[in-house]
């Protein structure tokens, strides 16, 4: 078991899965408190979105998200994506989303896309998504 909290209650993977389902869809429509936004930013073992996401509105909403709280730079910056947070996790997913499904990343704000390039370009295998 782990947990955040020792007064943190139990609950059933199906439950936990769920409720992140919620609270990913709270982030999406923007119907979320940004202090909750910031405790799951530093949460371990949590993403915004999960490596096999092909929504596109999902995956712009979650980049819009980075770029709004945490700056455009924050999309190719390396130290982000070190460690186990909601953040590192975040990122390192949208990198593996990028290199999987380039053209997806099409439809994002090319400010955004272009920082993600940017990162890619310096880590990867040079791959490089269309602008």
């Amino acid at each position: 078991m782990t947990v955040l909290s020792s007064d943190a209650p139990t609950a059933t993977i199906e439950e936990i899965l769920a409720l992140i389902l919620r609270v990913r869809r709270a982030m999406y429509t923007e119907k979320i408190d940004p202090e909750y936004l910031e405790m799951l930013d530093t949460a371990p073992g949590f993403s915004w979105i999960e490596f096999n996401e092909k929504d596109i509105n999902v995956i712009a909403k979650c980049s819009s998200y980075f770029t709004q709280f945490h700056g455009t730079s924050a999309l190719s910056d390396h130290s982000l994506r070190v460690g186990d947070s909601g953040v590192s996790n975040t990122l390192r997913t949208l990198d593996l989303i990028a290199e999987k499904y380039p053209e997806i990343l099409e439809y994002i704000n090319p400010e955004q896309r272009e920082a993600l390039n940017a990162y890619l370009e310096r880590t990867t295998s040079g791959v490089r998504l269309k602008i």
